[in-house]
């Protein structure tokens, strides 16, 4: 898929975030669009995918590694920010490849209050870990976002089908190794 392109009035024009009140925050999402940069790591040999079990909302299920960008953040920052905090791995920009754009209507969130939900725009890329990188991901996964019981699992497309995966993981996979 290609890149949505993005359109600067000034060349080089970036805004930077500002850290919001919780409550201020919460208001947030249920006005706006919520966007997010999620990466998938991938092997390419064996087609399978590695997802962590989520244990916070909305997905509390298996699910890729990122979350929410930054104002002024392009999608490459934000998946290179996220996955770094949610792993503690480096990766450089350039091993992201960008796969899709989704939209996501969850019907609940971590944020108070819940049930209120949230509308979701996210920048899914995938990327291509060798074994020690994954041992890396493993060992550093977010105990806060990610179950440590389950921790980081490879999947093929017959186990995403066993376990219901989410549909758009399913999407992922065929569009990915088809």
């Amino acid at each position: 898929m290609t890149r949505p392109k993005a359109y600067e009035e000034v060349p080089g024009f970036r805004m930077t975030a500002s850290p919001s009140p919780s409550e201020l925050h919460s208001r947030v999402l249920e006005s706006y669009i919520n966007v997010c940069a999620d990466a998938v790591p991938v092997n390419f040999q064996r087609k399978t995918i590695w997802l962590a079990k989520r244990r916070i909302k909305p997905q509390q299920d298996w699910w890729w590694i990122g979350g929410a960008m930054r104002a002024g953040e392009t999608e490459e920052e934000a998946i290179v920010r996220k996955f770094k905090a949610e792993t503690s791995l480096q990766v450089a920009p350039e091993r992201f490849k960008f796969v899709c754009l989704n939209r996501y209507y969850w019907k609940d969130r971590q944020q108070a209050p819940q049930d209120r939900g949230c509308d979701c725009l996210a920048f899914t890329f995938l990327v291509e870990l060798d074994d020690k990188e994954l041992e890396v991901v493993i060992r550093g996964l977010d105990s806060h976002e990610y179950g440590a019981a389950s921790g980081l699992q490879e999947f093929d497309r017959q186990r995403l089908v066993e376990v219901h995966a989410h549909p758009a993981i399913l999407d992922f996979y065929n569009q990915v190794f088809s």
